[in-house]
C-alpha cells in the first residue's frame, strides 16, 4: 500500500464526519509527507490498533505514527537509485527506472511530468 491509497482507506472509513474530502486528504497528504521509507501496511495496523475514536484522526497523531513505521533505508552501493512509478496515462505500475544517487523525489516526479505530461505520477518504491 502507498501513501495514496493509505490517505483514502482512512478518509473513507469516516464518510460521515468528513465534509470536505480534498481539504482532508492535503491535510493528511502534507502532513505524511512525500517520505517513501514509511510502511503504510504497518500504519494502517497501528491505526486499526490504537485509534478507537469515532471521528477522523488528526494529522499530527498519524504523523507521530508515521515515525514508527519506518522501513529500513537501503543506501544505494552504486551511483544509481532504482524507482518504481505509478504512471497515470496507462493507470498501472511502471517497471523501474534508474536516476542518480540523491535526486530527490520531487526531481524524479518532474521528469516524468516533463517527458510525458500530466499530473497523477506517483513513487511507490525506491531501492
Amino acid at each position: 500500500m502507498d501513501k495514496i491509497d493509505f490517505i483514502r482507506r482512512i478518509i473513507d472509513l469516516y464518510p460521515h464526519a468528513i465534509k470536505d474530502y480534498e481539504a482532508q486528504f492535503d491535510t493528511y497528504n502534507r502532513a505524511l509527507k512525500n517520505n517513501v521509507y514509511v510502511d503504510y501496511e504497518k500504519l494502517y495496523d497501528i491505526f486499526c490498533q490504537e485509534y478507537q475514536d469515532s471521528f477522523p484522526p488528526p494529522s499530527g497523531l498519524l504523523n507521530e505514527w508515521a515515525k514508527r513505521c519506518t522501513k529500513q533505508e537501503t543506501k544505494p552501493a552504486s551511483k544509481w537509485i532504482q524507482v518504481r512509478i505509478y504512471n497515470p496515462i496507462y493507470k498501472c505500475e511502471q517497471s523501474t527506472d534508474c536516476f542518480p544517487a540523491g535526486t530527490t523525489e520531487q526531481a524524479i516526479l518532474n521528469t516524468y511530468k516533463k517527458m510525458f505530461g500530466g499530473d497523477g505520477w506517483r513513487i511507490l518504491e525506491v531501492f
